[in-house]
């Protein structure tokens, strides 16, 4: 690295370049006769590493089920070593396009720290009972290249339950309808499984997301791709094989359009795998919430075929 005389004549000189590394310098001298210094100078340049935003979520922290005229608040605290550009909150509800709130828009450096709290009107955005509303906070800085570099939390379910429910104390069913009343209860808890099967995939799936956000994909993205392929695999055939078991025409339909989501999922999932590009991840991960919607829905006629066999 040369070193120029900031002025002529001036015993001054400077140089400039990007520190992306640490490194250890000797300073050399070498005058008109090409003698040089005898004792050198040492300098030594530590690079702190930019490190991508923190995210924790406070508030509520787990899965929820709300009404649909209900609000929920979110609060999340956020940090980075160098400065926020800007934070937000993106929701969906299954099927439809995400949406996204922007805080701290001015794109400049803000502090290091900053505090989230923001409050999803379920009344505003029209939420139906039996849907499900998927959120998660996000925050941007500065990343190592001067571009915006954003960094998402882990993802979150609100559920929309119906604005009302009776519970109601059951009467002990007749001798004859036992065994059906029992197979009835079965077929709900099964619908149950399978929606927490399918929610554990979406949340396998967004990792994945999550991690994948370098312009080259890692290593793990085709191993991954196949292990999540294969789990709703599974899914779809414990799904179908419930099936048999389902008499109440809605709930058939409803299980229906469960699989057929699940089948596109594993489809987006299988061009990820053999592709080893990002490009499906996203659409795969819209066809798993998709259908665990479906299958809430399904949840929730069993539940109901239950309460009116029971009266």
């Amino acid at each position: 690295v040369s070193l120029a005389p900031v002025s002529p004549g001036e015993p001054v000189y400077s140089t400039k370049w990007t520190l992306a590394d640490s490194h250890r310098y000797k300073l050399q001298l070498e005058d008109r006769d090409g003698r040089r210094n005898k004792l050198t100078a040492n300098l030594s340049v530590n690079v702190t590493k930019n490190q991508p935003p923190k995210i924790a979520m406070s508030q509520p922290g787990h899965d929820v089920r709300v009404s649909p005229v209900e609000e929920l608040r979110l609060n999340a605290q956020m940090s980075d070593d160098f400065g926020l550009l800007r934070h937000g909150v993106n929701y969906s509800i299954a099927g439809q396009e995400p949406k996204e709130i922007v805080l701290g828009a001015d794109g400049m450096p803000t502090a290091k720290k900053a505090l989230l709290d923001q409050l999803i009107d379920f009344e505003a955005i029209h939420a139906e009972p039996d849907q499900l509303v998927s959120y998660f906070v996000w925050a941007e800085d500065s990343g190592p290249d001067g571009q915006p570099r954003r960094t998402e939390g882990d993802i979150y379910f609100a559920e929309v339950r119906h604005f009302e429910e009776i519970f109601r104390q059951g009467e002990q069913p007749p001798s004859g309808s036992a065994q059906e009343m029992e197979g009835q209860q079965g077929n709900a808890q099964q619908a149950e499984q399978l929606a927490e099967l399918q929610k554990e995939l979406i949340n396998a799936t967004w990792k994945v997301i999550r991690r994948e956000t370098g312009a080259i994909p890692t290593d793990k993205l085709v191993s991954d791709a196949k292990l999540l392929q294969e789990t709703q695999e599974t899914v779809i055939r414990q799904a179908q094989e419930f099936e048999e078991k389902l008499q109440d025409n809605t709930s058939r339909l409803n299980l229906g359009a469960a699989v057929g989501f699940m089948t596109e999922a594993a489809k987006r999932l299988g061009e990820v795998a053999q592709s080893n590009t990002t490009t499906a991840l996203k659409p795969a991960m819209a066809s798993e919430q998709a259908a665990y919607q479906a299958l809430l829905k399904l949840r929730a006629r069993e539940f109901e075929v239950i309460r009116s066999n029971s009266r």
